[in-house]
């Protein structure tokens, strides 16, 4: 008989200290995208890209997986360092935002 993987309940509370961290991060992305100095260099886009890259790593382990794959997609999309796509970037973004609000 084989036994089941041991499943742990995250605690609410990091829960939701997850959420805050989220919700900070999400709001450092948008300002960073909404600079003037995207349009001058790739700092912005360096600085999102890590910042999403984080989000992917820890969405799963704090019980929301949806964050690590949208995080993961958006990560890829900066990653092109291309201004057509930040109608995308900030659609995603409110996407995690929308995730963690729940």
């Amino acid at each position: 008989m084989t036994k089941s993987p041991t499943h742990f309940a995250i605690d609410q509370n990091l829960k939701d200290e997850y959420r805050e961290y989220v919700l900070t991060t999400l709001d450092q992305i948008e300002k960073m995208l909404a600079s003037d100095e995207i349009n001058q260099t790739w700092t912005s886009w360096d600085e999102a890209r890590r910042h999403l890259h984080s989000l992917k790593g820890t969405g799963t382990y704090y019980g929301f997986p949806e964050i690590t794959a949208l995080s993961g997609a958006l990560e890829d999309l900066a990653k092109q360092n291309d201004l057509s796509a930040l109608p995308q970037l900030r659609s995603g973004l409110e996407d995690i935002r929308q995730i963690v609000s729940l």
